[in-house]
């Protein structure tokens, strides 16, 4: 059986959803990790932020993508897209926590290596 995936304006309507009570751990290549806290006034570094919280993405509008598959880890539904558009030329696989629609791993598709990743992903 097949499973049914949403379109891309779907995801892009869960990614820009409204989040104010996100907490994570921001790892990305080339930089120190980062505790995100979108309840605080400072919630972390930008760069960090935008992946916990993608609206503040400001290339999100220009990307282009399709969701290719779901999974499950440590307990939290995600989505997975293919998408063009939102880190650089290079089409990238995103993982996408369905509950808070924040990206919680970035690779790109000709190299699985993780280019960012969010873990401890707390609501509340």
């Amino acid at each position: 059986m097949t499973e049914d995936l949403p379109e891309w304006e779907t995801l892009v309507a869960l990614l820009r959803a409204p989040r104010t009570d996100v907490r994570a751990t921001v790892y990305a290549m080339g930089k120190e990790p980062a505790r995100v806290d979108l309840r605080d006034d400072d919630p972390g570094p930008a760069w960090a932020v935008g992946w916990v919280d993608p609206v503040r993405l400001a290339v999100l509008g220009g990307a282009t993508g399709r969701a290719v598959g779901r999974d499950r880890e440590a307990g939290r539904d995600r989505w997975i897209a293919e998408v063009a558009g939102l880190k650089g030329r290079s089409p990238v696989r995103v993982w996408i926590d369905a509950a808070t629609g924040s990206i919680v791993r970035l690779e790109r598709l000709d190299d699985p290596a993780p280019l960012v990743v969010v873990e401890g992903l707390e609501t509340g």
